[in-house]
């Protein structure tokens, strides 16, 4: 009797678990910020974990394609560049606790970002753990779309490769959602972050990011995000000068470039 009362225990835990989720007509998880329950709680708009500086990016383009003008640039281009970063996702996370679980979420945004991407070198996600990475500002149009991030999680690519996703918008949207019951705390260290500056100009020739970010690796801006980044705690010495508080964008590529090579060598 003892034995039947556990298996029918685990058997409704299981079903518990699965009935938590939210689902959209296409049996997609939908993020619990963006649901009609919680959208009006969990206000990611509220939430700045990290902000990095605004930047001219019509001078970052000039800059990563050796070109004066926008003529000069064929069909293919640089379009962004990585960020070093050390970034211990629990850190900068929000806790909030709901109903149904736990929910992690940071932000990263930029004012002047066209996209804004993430490496985590090692990543693994217990079951009944999900994460959803969406447009902070456009949340209507949902990035890594579980059923397909699941495939890719099970046949070992994100094990072994490590995540990377983009968000094309100048905020993005983290979100980890653990169930009731379940022991687990996101604490991945995020080791790139990559901001993109295509748009300007040349908006209908943008790029494929995936296929150029292995050669993007060896052209990083030199700018190393660690704990106490582009946010609310304090800021590393050469990070302090060159924040944008006012959104105050660079007029000149010169000061734009000087950035990021001395930021480099200061670190």
């Amino acid at each position: 009797m003892k034995q039947l009362l556990l298996i029918i225990t685990i058997v409704f835990f299981a079903l518990q678990v699965k009935a938590q989720y939210f689902y959209n007509e296409y049996d997609e998880i939908i993020p619990y910020s963006l649901t009609e329950k919680y959208k009006d709680i969990v206000r990611t708009d509220t939430i700045h974990s990290l902000v990095l500086p605004s930047f001219d990016n019509d001078s970052l383009f000039f800059k990563y394609n050796d070109v004066k003008t926008y003529q000069e640039v064929g069909s293919n281009f640089a379009c962004g560049f990585i960020i070093d970063s050390l970034l211990n996702f629990q850190d900068y996370a929000k806790r909030i606790e709901i109903e149904e679980g736990t929910l992690w979420i940071m932000t990263i945004e930029s004012e002047t970002a066209q996209a804004i991407g993430i490496k985590i070198n090692k990543f693994d996600l217990p079951e009944h753990v999900y994460l959803s990475i969406y447009p902070g500002t456009i949340p209507y149009i949902i990035q890594s779309a579980e059923p397909e991030f699941k495939k890719d999680f099970d046949n070992e690519r994100i094990r072994k490769r490590g995540l990377y996703d983009l968000v094309h918008d100048k905020k993005m949207v983290i979100e980890f959602f653990v169930p009731r019951g379940v022991n687990f705390t996101p604490s991945y260290l995020i080791n790139k972050v990559t901001y993109d500056y295509h748009g300007l100009g040349r908006p209908g020739n943008r790029i494929d990011f995936e296929k150029y970010k292995e050669e993007y690796e060896d052209q990083s801006s030199g700018m190393i995000l660690k704990s106490g980044g582009h946010t609310n705690t304090p800021a590393l010495p050469c990070q302090q000068d060159v924040v944008c508080p006012d959104v105050i964008q660079w007029s000149n590529e010169a000061k734009s470039v000087v950035f990021i090579r001395l930021a480099g060598a200061g670190l």
